[in-house]
């Protein structure tokens, strides 16, 4: 008797390791499943080669009586496989009056939310300058119109990054307005953060950091009457900074940047 309970508990002991080995080969199965499903393949450039980070927002500000505001970026296939990779543009918010088109391969109407055809990249391939494009026409009007690009593999619609573009018709003239300045942004930062400005002529401008203590951080300099001035936070502890825009000896623009 003795022995067959024995017996008994020793099997119990391997059909329970089965078990849990069984459970467990399933279990990274399906992790690896899933990260096959949802795996990013599909990375951004700016033009200088810099990484632009999947669902990064970009600012652009120009006058509204100019006939276009470009974004450009290129699209790499970070993949082992050749991937047919369609564009799509949604409209997070648009200003009435307005007109926005994108180009992928080849350029679109404004009534084209999805490119038509794929373009083919090859692995680990990186589209020449020109290849994607998105265009916003203002034309006069003031104010953010906001278009979300996302790039998608055929084969594997999960695979897909976007990036969101955020066109700014800031200004009426050239000659005859009040000086101008974006938000900070990316807010918050890791690494770099970029204000656009537009000012009058013959402006003295410069950008103070602070930190909560009061004490200045750093100070750049705006060179030109307009343009977009890059403020590196790499050498900066995480935390909450000040920001302030000085144009003449006074204060044009005061906001906080948290740096991570």
């Amino acid at each position: 008797m003795y022995y067959l309970c024995y017996m008994w508990y020793d099997l119990c002991k391997v059909l329970t390791k089965r078990n849990i080995m069984k459970k467990t080969v399933l279990l990274f199965s399906f992790l690896f499943f899933v990260s096959a499903i949802f795996a990013q393949s599909i990375l951004f450039y700016d033009h200088d080669g810099n990484m632009i980070d999947n669902g990064s927002t970009i600012e652009l500000l120009d006058e509204p009586t100019v006939g276009e505001i470009l974004f450009e970026m290129n699209i790499q296939n970070s993949s082992d496989g050749e991937m047919n990779i369609y564009c799509k543009k949604i409209h997070v918010s648009v200003m009435d009056e307005t007109m926005n088109v994108f180009c992928w391969g080849m350029c679109f109407g404004p009534d084209t939310y999805v490119s038509p055809s794929p373009l083919t990249i090859a692995a680990g391939e990186t589209t020449a300058d020109g290849i994607f494009s998105g265009h916003y026409m203002p034309g006069g009007v003031e104010g953010p119109t906001t278009v979300q690009y996302v790039f998608f593999d055929e084969a594997n619609p999960n695979d897909s990054s976007y990036v969101t573009v955020r066109y700014v018709g800031g200004f009426t003239g050239l000659n005859n307005f009040e000086n101008q300045v974006s938000e900070i942004y990316p807010n918050p930062a890791t690494d770099y953060s970029t204000i656009d400005f537009n000012l009058n002529y013959n402006t003295s401008a410069s950008i103070i950091l602070t930190d909560l203590t009061g004490s200045r951080v750093k100070e750049i300099s705006l060179e030109g009457n307009r343009g977009s001035a890059i403020i590196d936070v790499n050498d900066l502890y995480s935390g909450v900074y000040f920001y302030t825009i000085i144009t003449d000896g006074q204060a044009l623009k005061t906001g906080k940047l948290v740096v991570k």
